[in-house]
């Protein structure tokens, strides 16, 4: 279990969901370092494992078996969007992913927002496929003022360009 925060004390409901979970055999990584990108790298060094499963700090699973009924779905060199109540675009949260992916490929930290998406027209180019799933459902209620949401969607406007241009039409991220 993977996740990215800027303080620890934001994980305190997600790591009681996950106290509740009845599949125990897992670790809890997270990173609070640097810049989104950079976390995501961070934390992914720090795992281990063959499966990496992605969520975020402000998202928590529907049901204790939530990483039991992931556990049933594993598949090797795929990589498995399941369900997000609340979505955003395609992003990180509820996310499981095949570790040898992520020993060959990692986030482009120049990318300080729209990281994620980058991340999968990359993977899509690399012909690595993402597979949605109506699986294994988190809520995902994150809370972001409304300037924030403005600056975060201009800048995020800007990089989809970069993106098509690095990755071309074909690799949309979405």
């Amino acid at each position: 279990m993977i996740t990215i925060t800027k303080k620890e004390e934001d994980l305190i409901e997600l790591r009681q969901c996950l106290s509740n979970q009845t599949f125990k055999d897992f670790e809890f990584v997270f990173s609070t370092k640097g810049t989104i990108p950079e976390a995501w790298n961070d934390a992914i060094t720090k795992a281990k494992g063959d499966y990496f499963i992605f969520t975020e700090s402000d998202a928590q699973p529907l049901h204790d078996d939530w990483l039991e009924e992931i556990s049933k779905l594993l598949e090797k060199n795929i990589i498995m969007k399941g369900l997000e109540i609340n979505p955003t675009n395609l992003n990180m949260c509820n996310l499981v992913c095949d570790a040898a992916i992520l020993k060959k490929m990692r986030f482009n930290e120049k990318f300080k927002v729209a990281e994620d998406t980058e991340f999968f027209a990359r993977l899509r180019k690399n012909g690595i496929s993402i597979k949605q799933i109506n699986s294994f459902p988190v809520i995902h209620t994150p809370s972001q003022s409304w300037k924030k949401t403005v600056t975060r969607s201009f800048l995020y406007g800007r990089l989809m360009i970069k993106i098509l241009i690095f990755h071309g039409k074909k690799y949309r991220p979405c």
